[in-house]
């Protein structure tokens, strides 16, 4: 029987070596167990002494020290090893954990990063499909880990190139979970990559651009960004068209589980059709966009939500067009109708803020505005037409006029505030005439004195 082969001597070629810069001790564990294997060493005590043998003298005190080393299995000593080096224990590989510890390695990958994309590329990929394999996060997730290690504009430009290639099959319905999956994400980025650094293969490959001339630069990136402005604009239309089906089947079930509970409600159809007030002027909510649903001839027709509530005072029962309450506004001249449309009675469109308020608490708090205003206007015309009375300015018999429009506190106030001032003006009067008699009296004794001096 042939003897066993022998372990090799530490330094010897063959001997496994552990990559202190790396810190990764899977591949040093899975030389070492090659050669326990080849060498026929099944005993923990041997396994432990040579894994031992082959390492610098700091990593040998480090691993003597963790559990298991002396009373455990060489299994649970390994897995203690891997435990204590961050993301290498085997229960680590293939989650979620992982894959973000990859990802914080990555910032700010732009279009022309080409270096950088593929690293990230090369060692996130095999976690991500682990992950989704293991279920240990969803696309989305793994989606959102993507786009915060790539610029703004290349995750738009992503975006932009999945949404205009997309082809769904009928009947299946596009969610925030399934919109961009990862997979594809990759490869579109590398794809866009590739076209930014390797030349424009969107049929402006008959052009040639130097690379040391910056006008030929500056016109590059002017299509470029035309380009993706464009490309933009399509992904954007997708989206709003796609947004729109959504809410249109959603809207349809709405009325299917109506019709079939048995729910009557009646039919707006033409009515809605010869009016012109259908239009609103805000959507807080869903209940402003109109659609037509027309299931069969004997089930009642919808042209919009309104039919089942009113935007006007946000109360179901009634339309907009037949709410008490804006018919009400109307016959008081708080509104009017002009060209199909509520306004104020100036003419001025309904306020469209607090958005929280509907339309008839925002007139209400309009004029309820506007009639403060007024009083405290009026309030201080009046204070100035009493005190030009007081100065004569103004007639005292236009009084009885004012004091109808006035209110009794502010008429009160004005009168007290007259009556000072006539005692001032009469107290300033009675002084003058006091200093004028006292200086005639003084003028007649200085005379007096004169003429006796003269008779002496």
């Amino acid at each position: 029987m042939p003897e066993a082969p022998r372990m090799p001597r530490p330094g010897a070629k063959d001997a496994p070596v552990f990559d202190v810069a790396s810190e990764d001790p899977r591949s040093y564990f899975k030389h070492l167990e090659s050669l326990l294997e080849e060498c026929k060493i099944e005993s923990d005590a041997e396994k432990k002494r040579h894994t031992l043998r082959y390492l610098p003298e700091d990593v040998e005190d480090q691993w003597k020290y963790q559990d298991h080393y002396k009373a455990g299995t060489y299994a649970n000593w390994k897995k203690e090893i891997l435990r204590s080096y961050t993301g290498k224990s085997d229960e680590d590989r293939g989650t979620i954990h992982q894959l973000r510890r990859i990802m914080k390695r990555f910032s700010n990958i732009s279009i022309t990063d080409a270096y950088e994309y593929a690293k990230m590329k090369r060692e996130a990929q095999p976690v991500m499909a682990q992950v989704m394999e293991n279920k240990y996060a969803t696309n989305r997730e793994i989606t959102d880990l993507i786009w915060e290690v790539l610029t703004r504009d290349f995750a738009m430009a992503i975006r932009t190139r999945i949404s205009l290639r997309r082809v769904e099959p009928a009947g299946t319905p596009i969610t925030s979970e399934n919109r961009y999956p990862y997979a594809e994400v990759l490869k579109i980025g590398q794809h866009l990559i590739d076209e930014a650094n390797d030349g424009d293969t969107s049929g402006r490959s008959g052009r040639t651009y130097s690379d040391t001339s910056g006008t030929s630069v500056k016109i590059e990136l002017k299509e470029s960004m035309n380009d993706m402005m464009k490309e933009f604009m399509a992904g954007l239309t997708d989206v709003i068209q796609t947004q729109t089906r959504s809410t249109h089947q959603q809207f349809d079930s709405v009325l299917k589980a109506l019709h079939q509970s048995g729910t009557q409600v009646p039919n707006y159809h033409q009515s809605a059709q010869n009016s012109s007030l259908h239009v609103p002027s805000h959507a807080p909510s869903s209940q402003n966009r109109g659609w037509q649903h027309s299931n069969s001839t004997n089930k009642p027709t919808f042209t919009s939500l309104e039919d089942l509530l009113c935007y006007f005072c946000d109360q179901s029962g009634h339309m907009s067009r037949n709410c008490p309450h804006r018919l009400e506004m109307v016959e008081e001249g708080l509104l009017i109708e002009r060209d199909g449309r509520t306004l104020l009675k100036d003419g001025g469109p309904i306020p469209r803020f607090p958005v929280e308020y509907s339309q008839k608490q925002r007139v209400e708090k309009f004029y309820e505005k506007l009639h403060k205003q007024e009083a405290e206007r009026r309030s201080v015309n009046m204070m100035e037409s009493f005190s030009m009375v007081g100065r004569g300015v103004i007639p005292v018999a236009t009084m009885p006029q004012i004091n109808r429009q006035a209110d009794p506190r502010d008429i009160r106030i004005a009168e007290l505030e007259r009556l000072v001032k006539a005692a001032n003006i009469q107290t300033r009067s009675q002084a003058r005439r006091q200093v004028q008699e006292r200086d005639n009296e003084e003028e007649d004794e200085f005379e007096e004195q004169g003429f006796r001096t003269v008779q002496g």
